[in-house]
């Protein structure tokens, strides 16, 4: 506590005491003369506390409300002098709104409990500017026991939580800065004994602070190094100082790696040791990089030129040597082609991800020269203009005062057409996923009818037969009996649906003529009785696939025109063929009842049927358009709307493409 919190502690405490003298004066005229007098020489000696220390204080009477300032009062909350007489809620209402209602509740509390009233809060002044305050104050009490007055002093305390909110914000910089810092830090005792370290130590070793600090910083050292420090630690704390020690260091994982250490001693005011302050930061790429670098030129040369994969060296931004497999990866004719050149200038003017090859290349390089060592994905050209895709690993090697860069290339082109198919097929089986989401939803929900239909009539049929309704007990048994038949229509068209893909003939040159032919055979009742001429038109072409699941596709589209014909009063089937870029569409053309654009997709969903008046279970377009796919075509459907007809089209890939 300083001097002027001691001179304001001091000041409500007699005040407080002044007050109860007064109280006890009352019982007494000639002690209260006595009292004045002596309260006279303390009230102005406290004025004169108060006005050295720019203080206010204040009273409140509880019971009739009224409160009463000293000068400074008002100067706290931005107002001239003798000019601050409001209310409590005036007061209150110039308390910071966040503040506010704590400090109410304080202020209550004080009163309710008659407790000593101590409290930090902001004020906003005229000006809009925000001050802090802070304020001691203590309850008086009548002979009841209930409060009759609350008395207190009040300081500007502005600069010091301004240097107190300065001085977290540089401390919390610091942590930060410490913790992050790109250099591992620690601080060993005179034994030894790990006393601090930053996080960065801890990313470097693979540790928590909890599992280092206290413990001897040998147990971390590979075995080979342990005497070593012990030996050398006093000498160290004798210099003052340490630079450039390297030592083997043991990771959590087990793995080593190879630390520089700079260092110096933190003494005692005295000149006694203190402990010890290091930085270390990981140069085990470094050394692999020097042992590189000083192992035998001829060494060198035979793993360079016999590198299966292509190995380059980048000096100032610039290729200055490359192995044979090089020259054979971007198919030029020798090395000088290759040679004094940017990365770039090997490369399409922009990379995948948008950003041109020269910039690309420099920043890849600097991050290189930066990190020791980077890896990465690039696109490269080869001499005949051909892009290829290869992995990169730059590794910076230092060459006397400078580094030079070590290349790799691999060519991934079949891992990313891997890649490719990998991501081809999850979106293949997701696709079927929600496929066979589709089918179950819908099974469980046509199926149902059938039952429900029978499990109805069953119960009608109960309560006719107690009533001897002969004629109703036939009716209900013909309907259960169609109930039934059309459960054994869904169920084996959904054991056709179902085998397709699985159960496949081997496939075969098939002329659609034929299949054509074959397929009004199958449905010839149905076309005759509607009285529909079907037009075949010439040099169909042969389609290359199963026989007989396409037949089936054929005999599906045809009767389906047939069905959905309406009162056409001339009813016409066209099938045939045409060219589509480099497609051939098959098509079966009606002049029937037409579909709505909206339609176009869902009648090839199971069980969507248009009008549920046709007969038939619905599945026979979800069988077209399976089939369709598992031959790796497509199928789609032409139509203007209603009344305007409605063209099925399909594609079959030729025969290259389906083997």
């Amino acid at each position: 506590m300083n001097d002027q919190e001691k001179t304001r502690e001091q000041l409500v405490q007699t005040l407080a005491q002044s007050r109860r003298q007064t109280e006890e004066l009352k019982t007494s005229k000639a002690e209260l003369e006595r009292t004045k007098e002596a309260l006279r020489g303390e009230i102005n000696s406290l004025k004169i506390a108060l006005e050295s220390a720019e203080a206010g204080t204040w009273s409140v009477d509880v019971l009739e409300g009224a409160r009463t300032w000293n000068d400074h009062c008002p100067q706290l909350f931005g107002l001239p002098r003798g000019t601050f007489r409001e209310s409590y809620q005036d007061w209150l209402d110039r308390v910071h709104p966040d503040d506010r209602g704590r400090v109410q509740r304080e202020y209550t509390q004080s009163l309710e409990e008659l407790t000593d009233y101590q409290t930090e809060y902001r004020v906003i002044w005229p000006d809009g500017s925000v001050h802090a305050i802070a304020s001691k104050s203590k309850v008086f009490t009548d002979q009841q026991g209930r409060a009759v007055r609350m008395t207190g002093v009040c300081w500007d305390i502005t600069e010091r939580k301004r240097t107190e909110e300065a001085i977290r914000e540089s401390e919390d910089k610091f942590h930060r800065l410490f913790e992050n810092a790109p250099l591992g830090y620690q601080s060993l005792d005179e034994n030894g004994n790990f006393v601090e370290l930053n996080d960065t130590w801890c990313k470097l070793l693979g540790y928590t602070k909890e599992e280092v600090l206290g413990r001897n910083f040998s147990e971390f050292i590979h075995p080979d190094f342990r005497e070593h420090f012990k030996e050398n630690f006093p000498k160290f704390k004798s210099m003052g100082y340490i630079l450039g020690v390297e030592f083997e260091m043991i990771k959590k994982d087990g793995s080593e790696i190879i630390v520089a250490f700079d260092g110096k001693i933190g003494r005692h005011e005295d000149g006694s040791f203190k402990q010890t302050h290091c930085i270390l930061s990981d140069i085990s790429e470094r050394k692999r990089a020097e042992e590189a670098i000083l192992a035998s030129e001829q060494k060198y040369r035979a793993l360079f030129e016999g590198s299966a994969d292509a190995t380059l060296i980048i000096d100032d931004n610039k290729f200055v040597d490359c192995n044979d497999a090089v020259v054979q990866m971007l198919r030029y004719r020798n090395r000088a082609d290759l040679l004094r050149t940017h990365p770039s200038e090997l490369s399409p003017p922009m990379q995948p991800d948008g950003r041109s090859s020269y910039e690309k290349a420099d920043e890849m390089m600097a991050i290189a020269y930066e990190r020791g060592s980077h890896r990465f994905e690039w696109d490269h050209k080869r001499a005949d203009s051909e892009v290829f895709p290869v992995e990169v690993l730059l590794t910076a090697i230092p060459v006397g005062e400078k580094k030079i860069l070590h290349v790799v290339w691999r060519d991934i082109t079949k891992r990313k057409r891997i890649e490719r198919e990998r991501e081809d097929l999850i979106a293949k089986l997701e696709s079927q996923n929600a496929e066979l989401e589709r089918f179950t939803y819908t099974v469980s929900h046509d199926l149902k009818s059938p039952l429900i239909t029978t499990k109805g009539y069953i119960d009608i049929l109960r309560e006719d037969l107690a009533q001897g309704s002969q004629e109703q007990v036939e009716d209900d048994l013909s309907r259960i009996s169609a109930a039934a038949d059309k459960m054994d229509i869904l169920l084996r068209d959904l054991l056709e649906l179902s085998r397709i893909g699985r159960s496949v003939n081997p496939p075969e040159d098939v002329p659609l003529a034929e299949l054509v032919n074959d397929a009004l055979e199958r449905v010839g009742g149905q076309v005759d009785d509607k009285g529909v001429q079907v037009d075949i038109s010439p040099n169909l072409p042969t389609i290359f696939g199963d026989r007989l699941r396409l037949l089936e596709v054929l005999q599906n589209l045809i009767d389906n025109a047939v069905k959905y014909m309406g009162d056409q009063p001339r009813p016409r089937i066209e099938i045939g063929s045409r060219r589509d870029g480099g497609d051939i569409v098959c098509y079966v053309r009606d002049n029937g009842i037409g579909i709505e654009p909206r339609y176009h997709d869902k009648i090839f969903g199971l069980f969507d049927q248009l009008d549920q008046n046709v007969e038939g279970s619905g599945i026979g377009l979800a069988l077209v358009r399976r089939i369709i796919e598992v031959h790796g075509g497509r199928i789609w459907i032409e139509s203007e709307g209603p009344g305007q007809g409605t063209t099925f089209c399909f594609t079959i890939p030729p025969k290259s493409e389906s083997q």
